[in-house]
């Protein structure tokens, strides 16, 4: 990594840190789950069960996954997303 990416970086995380995420929509899964993407540090949330926006890990990754299939086979691949 570059010394220009390193200080990017840091000011992406500093500004994130300061004035919090700019989520946008990376994906939606079904109407109460979705996929978010932070646009200045490029981390990815999620919706949990609850309603939180809570970080994107493996698993809840893994589960979206599983959700959206299942949502497609209910709705035999008609997705109104």
């Amino acid at each position: 990594m570059t010394h220009k990416n390193v200080v990017s970086a840091i000011e992406s995380k500093l500004y994130c840190s300061w004035f919090g995420h700019k989520l946008v929509l990376l994906r939606k899964i079904t109407e109460h789950f979705e996929e978010y993407e932070c646009k200045n540090c490029k981390k990815q949330y999620t919706r949990d069960s609850s309603g939180k926006i809570v970080a994107l890990t493996p698993f809840l990754k893994d589960i979206n996954e599983t959700i959206f299939k299942v949502y497609l086979r209910r709705n035999h691949g008609k997705s109104n997303l």
